[in-house]
């Protein structure tokens, strides 16, 4: 009798009879996976290791960015708005190596994290940057996560208080600049321009953070409030957003909108609609409010259409 042959190359994956037949990994599943091993090597480890063990040229600055010749970084103070992300980036290790095995002890780590931080602490009395959130929670916050520290939590207040100094009741936002200087407009009068730009979005977290801390709602009123301020004036029609608008402070009536970084003042800044579709994520986190969802959905859908 003749038998029915099957030729398993011919059949599906889920038709050949292995139970454990996985599809090849598509482009983008290979590209993260090369990610996640880069990400995760222990090169990474050294690296950051290496420049935490450095102390800088400067007493008081952070690394920036590299050089592109000579591979060597250059520090800003502690005022500069990256300076924060050092100090956290020693602070994920730490979270890292909690669970896993590094060529660096989790006290190892934890100790340099402590270090750098101590630089950053006099930030928390700025009142001149609406940057905090970045300066402040990467190292801050993860300190008191683990470990409850109440000096860091007194810090992350303090820190919530000085952006908090920046609200405008008129404006309904929270000041991003006090001035700004470009080769095409001056706004030198923080009497005459009231200036918030995008990436203010990224810091309202720290205000969501101290009314969760303190009990005291008004940081979560600034924050929604700045949020949908921002999405009337700086979200366009499109979800495409703007960089900068120029309120007047006295009536918060919008007196321009404009970019600094982007190509034009109507064209969309890459990063300024990450900043953007981020924040408004973070905001629906805190307060449900599926509006500011859309918002970032929406904002979402139009960064990834035009990668």
């Amino acid at each position: 009798m003749g038998e029915d042959i099957t030729i398993l190359s011919q059949l599906p994956l889920s038709e050949r009879g292995f139970p454990n037949a996985q599809r090849a990994p598509t482009s983008s599943q290979a590209n993260l996976q090369q990610l996640c091993n880069h990400v995760f090597n222990h090169i990474t480890t050294a690296k950051i290791m290496r420049v935490a063990l450095r102390p800088p040229p400067i007493n008081g600055y952070f690394p920036h960015r590299t050089d592109g010749t000579q591979f060597l970084y250059h520090y800003e103070p502690s005022h500069w708005w990256t300076s924060g992300f050092f100090p956290g980036t020693i602070w994920l290790l730490y979270e890292r190596a909690l669970c896993t095995d590094l060529s660096y002890s989790s006290d190892e780590i934890l100790a340099q994290a402590l270090k750098w931080q101590r630089g950053m602490e006099k930030e928390q009395y700025n009142k001149e940057t609406h940057d905090l959130g970045f300066m402040i929670l990467p190292a801050f916050y993860r300190h008191y996560k683990h470990f409850k520290s109440t000096t860091s939590k007194e810090i992350i207040i303090n820190a919530g208080m000085s952006l908090a100094s920046r609200w405008s009741e008129k404006v309904q936002c929270l000041r991003s600049w006090d001035t700004c200087l470009t080769k095409r407009f001056s706004f030198q009068d923080s009497n005459n321009d009231f200036l918030v730009i995008i990436d203010n979005m990224m810091n309202l977290e720290l205000l969501y953070i101290c009314a969760e801390m303190t009990g005291d709602d008004e940081f979560r009123r600034i924050a929604t409030a700045h949020a949908h301020t921002t999405l009337q004036n700086h979200v366009r029609v499109d979800s495409s957003t703007y960089h900068l608008v120029n309120y007047n402070p006295e009536t918060g009536e919008v007196k321009g909108r404009y970019t600094i970084q982007g190509y034009d003042d109507n064209s969309c800044w890459s990063r300024g609609q990450a900043w953007a579709l981020y924040g408004y994520t973070t905001v629906y986190k805190y307060t449900k409010d599926k509006k500011f969802l859309k918002a970032a959905n929406n904002c979402t859908r139009y960064f990834s259409n035009r990668r």
